[in-house]
């Protein structure tokens, strides 16, 4: 019996708009109602999670958020958020440098003052950041104005960059200082050492008491494989890379075609 629904957002529950279905939509409430706990894990922060949760009501129902990769563990019945290592500030410059050098887009974000960080050097062809002008990088110093421990950053990739070469570049230059995803073949994240996201669903099913057979786990990127791997209920979506595929059990329809409500009526019930 599926006691936990634990799932991705962009790629899985959201759709390509990005945007909540109402099919997903009924289907997570219907299951809170009867007594289902719901955690959505995903890259994102736990505060660009908000919107989404309480779309579907996380709140009512004393649900989880698990934000940047398991960086961030927020539960909505003590409205406490658990943050773990950050990415130390003399990784966060060489990732930095190695962006500067390909001129990629890069992101990130410190919970300790509150800030985003932001940087689309000329000749980035990154969609995401495509109207994102500098934020708090001092170009004289080739740095973010703050010198802080990142929660989180990521680097997106313009068209024609290998992110496979650029996911060996980096475990190399960090030299597991960090944790690296490759997300999708335009984006790759950063997390702090021992950060990921089947960390922190562990951490939550140990809470609850629950079995890993009471957990459904889904997901459809790279950063979603070690967690599809660790529980015997985990389905990748249609979307998904194949090698996120191949550690699933299950695959369901595309995130486009209610993927998420599908596998909840599969495995739970409608």
């Amino acid at each position: 019996m599926i006691k936990l629904l634990v799932s991705d957002m962009d790629g899985t529950m959201l759709n390509s708009t990005p945007k909540l279905s109402e099919r997903n939509i009924q289907a997570v409430k219907l299951i809170q109602e009867r007594g289902v706990k719901v955690a959505l894990a995903s890259g994102r922060g736990v505060n660009n999670l908000a919107e989404y949760a309480q779309e579907l009501e996380l709140n009512k129902h004393d649900g989880f958020l698990i934000g940047s990769n398991g960086q961030e563990i927020y539960s909505y019945k003590t409205n406490q958020c658990e943050r773990k290592a950050k990415i130390p500030v003399e990784i966060v410059k060489k990732i930095v440098n190695y962006a500067l050098d390909n001129k990629l887009a890069i992101s990130g974000n410190s919970s300790d003052n509150n800030k985003s960080y932001y940087y689309r050097p000329e000749g980035s062809l990154s969609v995401l950041f495509k109207d994102v002008q500098m934020i708090n990088f001092d170009e004289n110093t080739m740095f973010f104005s703050d010198e802080v421990d990142l929660d989180k950053m990521g680097l997106n990739l313009y068209n024609g960059f290998d992110a496979n070469q650029a996911y060996d570049d980096l475990k190399e230059i960090i030299q597991g200082q960090a944790e690296v995803y490759q997300v999708s073949n335009v984006r790759i994240e950063f997390c702090g050492p021992n950060i990921n996201k089947v960390n922190a669903v562990d951490q939550i099913v140990e809470l609850l008491g629950f079995e890993d057979d009471e957990v459904l786990v889904l997901g459809d990127g790279f950063n979603d494989i070690k967690m599809l791997k660790k529980y015997p209920n985990s389905v990748a979506m249609a979307n998904a890379f194949k090698e996120v595929k191949e550690a699933a059990h299950y695959i369901t329809a595309s995130n486009n075609d209610h993927g998420v409500a599908l596998a909840i009526e599969k495995f739970i019930g409608d």
